[in-house]
């Protein structure tokens, strides 16, 4: 695979894996 497709999914992944964070931190908050 190129670096560059690499870097991307990298950056995609990371972002999904903070929205569920904050999606758990925001569910225990206000469940």
């Amino acid at each position: 695979m190129p670096q560059g497709v690499v870097k991307s999914f990298n950056v995609t992944w990371n972002g999904f894996a903070t929205l569920g964070l904050i999606f758990t931190w925001l569910k225990n908050l206000f469940g």
